[in-house]
């Protein structure tokens, strides 16, 4: 609720207490305190706090390969895919398709992967990462329109880019 206000300091606050609380109960090397860091990274991204939203998931990662740890792995491999490492950026993909091969997470993976081939002109590889990506998802939903949406923006911009 307090991100919903944009109360991103009490926010902050109110997750570091809950983290110590489940580092105490459970510890940190478990799932919970996992989840802790991804609540951080997940508001420092919101924040647009892009190093310490990478810090927050680095150590989420480091703890274990548990379904929890996806959206970490997704958020690695766009950090990685912008500054332009795609070997880190496709294994960090695979990885979060490995822990999820269905579903809305499994098309996000697929996506990026796309985006990757995308920025090494493979459009045709790219196009057929996009079509799996809608394929993973319920035809109809959200994921599914957010898919299409993602799969006609780069699909659009690779195509301007081959016409100059």
């Amino acid at each position: 609720n307090l991100e919903k206000l944009r109360q991103y300091d009490s926010a902050q606050k109110l997750l570091e207490s809950a983290i110590a609380i489940r580092a105490e109960l459970a510890g940190q090397q478990s799932g919970s305190y996992a989840t802790g860091l991804i609540n951080l990274g997940d508001l420092a991204a919101k924040r647009g706090q892009a190093g310490p939203a990478e810090d927050y998931y680095s150590r989420a990662v480091a703890l274990g390969d548990t379904p929890e740890i996806v959206p970490a792995l997704l958020f690695l491999s766009r950090h990685a895919l912008g500054v332009k490492d795609y070997q880190r950026a496709e294994d960090l993909a695979q990885h979060a398709m490995t822990l999820a091969p269905a579903g809305s997470f499994a098309a996000r993976a697929l996506l990026i992967k796309g985006n990757i081939a995308l920025a090494q002109d493979l459009s045709g590889m790219a196009e057929s990462y996009y079509l799996q990506a809608l394929g993973a998802v319920k035809p109809g939903s959200p994921d599914s329109a957010f898919v299409m949406e993602t799969y006609a923006q780069q699909i659009g911009r690779a195509s301007c880019r081959e016409r100059m």
